[in-house]
């Protein structure tokens, strides 16, 4: 199975369509990001539309190249300011948190970097720190204890709810359960877990091949329950698809 390649494609399609239409230093922007991983290049051109389609009064087409010298420091200290209250899909109001908003500035910091070395524009609004970046605060983690670790696994496992949801559970209990254990056993991230393929799976040594942040392979080890259930499910995997 290679879904680690179908999902870089499915990504790599989904950013194609998004820059058709834009102007042509936005798709020459997305070529320079090719060092990045998918994800991160599909985060760069949203954050990046995002801002221009604020510069521009949704019409981005209108931002000739000459004009992208009238963006400056303020523009965009004012966009970060603006973006930091949001209405959710409920119509609440929420508040943005500096992760998000440093991963935002990540992305203006490094268009305007390439618009600068490609003679776009002759000055850097991020240039001297005119622009500062956001500061990502210290928040406290939280554990599950291994009681609550438990509970999880047995509802997963056993079904939950009423016997209607419980019949809707059953078929794809180790996959769902696996989902559960893997990250919290190995601490991988959710990115790395989707894109863990069949061939990276080794039971035989209790290895799992994953695609770290930067995109760095490492091989994690997992424990005989999860190698178990590992086992279990691809299985039924192979029945049912």
């Amino acid at each position: 199975m290679q879904g680690r390649i179908e999902q870089k494609i499915k990504t790599e399609e989904l950013i194609q369509k998004k820059i058709a239409s834009m102007p042509e230093y936005i798709k020459r922007f997305y070529y320079s990001l090719n060092q990045k991983t998918h994800m991160t290049k599909l985060r760069y051109i949203n954050n990046i539309i995002r801002f221009m389609e604020y510069y521009s009064n949704n019409n981005i087409n209108n931002i000739k190249e000459i004009e992208l010298k009238n963006i400056d420091a303020f523009i965009i200290e004012k966009y970060m300011s603006d973006i930091s209250y949001y209405n959710d899909k409920n119509g609440n109001i929420k508040e943005l948190n500096n992760s998000t908003k440093a991963c935002i500035y990540s992305s203006i910091n490094a268009f305007f970097t390439f618009l600068c070395a490609n003679k776009y524009i002759d000055d850097n609004p991020f240039s001297n720190k005119r622009i500062q970046r956001p500061k990502i605060e210290d928040t406290s983690i939280t554990f599950l204890t291994p009681d609550e670790v438990k509970e999880i696994e047995n509802r997963i496992l056993y079904g939950y709810g009423s016997n209607i949801s419980k019949s809707k559970q059953i078929d794809w209990k180790y996959r769902d359960y696996l989902l559960f254990r893997i990250p919290v056993v190995t601490g991988i991230r959710v990115e790395a877990l989707c894109e863990i393929n069949i061939e990276d799976i080794n039971l035989a040594k209790q290895t799992i091949e994953v695609i770290k942040k930067g995109n760095i392979r490492r091989t994690i080890y997992i424990d005989q329950t999860t190698s178990y259930y590992l086992l279990k499910w691809i299985m039924q995997r192979a029945e049912m698809l």
